[in-house]
């Protein structure tokens, strides 16, 4: 009787989500554009054109170019008005 192959193990890579902000210039509290990228270097290279994001602390639409962004690691509570990493991210 043959022996029963085991099924290969699948590699779980993990890639970093890193979620793209603006500060809201109201509250000067960070708001989520909804657009997530994968590295500093991958959101350097996309072409953000008409951008514009509702804020949930002030309720207004706010337009933002990508000179206003900055990229905040998906793990990291992003509530506190004292959150601030402009335009850089640097693990």
């Amino acid at each position: 009787m043959p022996l029963a192959r085991e099924a290969p193990i699948a590699k779980t890579i993990r890639m970093r989500v890193l979620r793209v902000m603006i500060r809201c210039p109201a509250t000067n509290r960070a708001v989520d554009t909804g657009i997530e990228t994968t590295s500093p270097e991958e959101f350097a290279s996309e072409v953000f054109l008409g951008c514009k994001v509702e804020c949930p602390h002030c309720h207004t639409v706010h337009a933002w170019r990508k000179e206003d962004a900055f990229l905040l690691p998906d793990d990291t509570p992003s509530t506190g008005a004292d959150l601030w990493r402009p335009n850089a991210y640097r693990p």
